[in-house]
């Protein structure tokens, strides 16, 4: 009979950090020894947009802090390598193959706050060692909290991995409901196949991509897709096939952490004040036209693959 359960709530802890918790009865000054300790460790607090994920900052094989591991099957888990090859040259997530039984294996995120109705977009290179003999197979889906039973938003899946290279993927997607959500990385490759990658996840608002279907006016929603002017807070693509009209706009500004990508061959011509306070890239073919009068300001990033042209400066 342990009696009467008492419950309390500890305040006042740190986000991310492990504690040691000791009890014991005090009654009329009547006092008991100390409890065993118990260890815990808070949970972390939730980031917003962007994230990014690159496992640069662990001691391979651990993870980064903040993210966890479910082995929902037989195999082996998850961990990080250098593998040094394979089209990966960095630290990287690895699934290391189980020779008897097959892979059901999950890497999560730390908690991402999302808005419902708002376009994200989420995008990680993966890959194999094998090139013939042993695919590999992968999922990426999104839940509310990090357990394989959450993860019932499926974005990708990849069913016959064999490209001993890097490729990106990327999936743009949409909640429904405004919360905090976890994204998982399932390996579920057959039994004894070889070693699977993944590297640089990165989740990010999806980026407005120019059109130009009605006019070379920045300001149209009409030239944009999605239908919506770009904020300064958006990231933002201007591409270069299939566009006759490119964008002109009267002035430009760049938030910090956000981006105005120009692909090659395209082109984006401002004739007021350009703010850059985020990042700016000019991809090699790509033109930056400053028409007379333009200014330039901020303490963002250019990334210039070739010349800037224009009368102004």
């Amino acid at each position: 009979n342990v009696g009467t359960v008492l419950t309390t709530n500890i305040t006042g802890l740190t986000a991310s950090t492990p504690y040691w918790v000791r009890v014991r009865a005090d009654l009329s000054g009547c006092n008991s020894n100390n409890s065993s300790s118990l260890a815990v460790t808070t949970p972390c607090n939730p980031v917003s947009v962007p994230y990014s994920q690159n496992f640069e900052s662990v001691t391979t094989p651990a993870l980064p802090n903040c993210t966890t591991i479910e082995n929902a099957g037989t195999g082996n888990n998850w961990s990080t390598t250098s593998p040094a090859g394979y089209g990966f040259t960095t630290k990287c997530l690895n699934y290391p193959y189980n020779s008897i039984y097959a892979a059901n294996a999950w890497f999560y995120t730390v908690g991402i706050n999302l808005t419902a109705g708002t376009s994200y977009r989420i995008s990680y290179n993966y890959g194999s060692k094998s090139t013939t003999l042993y695919p590999e197979k992968l999922k990426v889906a999104y839940g509310v909290s990090p357990s394989s039973a959450s993860m019932t938003t499926v974005l990708a899946t990849h069913t016959n991995i064999l490209t001993n290279s890097a490729p990106l993927n990327t999936v743009d997607f949409t909640p429904n409901t405004s919360g905090i959500y976890y994204f998982g990385f399932n390996a579920f490759s057959d039994a004894d196949m070889d070693n699977l990658y993944v590297d640089n996840i990165s989740i990010i608002l999806t980026p407005n991509t120019w059109t130009g279907t009605t006019s070379t006016d920045w300001n149209n929603a009409n030239n944009w897709n999605p239908a919506v002017v770009p904020p300064s807070t958006g990231n933002v693509f201007i591409p270069s096939s299939g566009i006759t009209n490119f964008p002109v706009a009267t002035s430009l500004t760049i938030d910090a952490g956000k981006t105005v990508t120009l692909n090659s061959n395209s082109s984006l011509t401002v004739n007021g004040t350009l703010t850059n306070n985020g990042t700016l890239t000019i991809e090699s073919g790509a033109t930056l036209v400053q028409g007379t009068g333009n200014t330039v300001a901020g303490s963002g990033t250019f990334n210039v693959k070739q010349a800037l042209t224009g009368a102004g400066g």
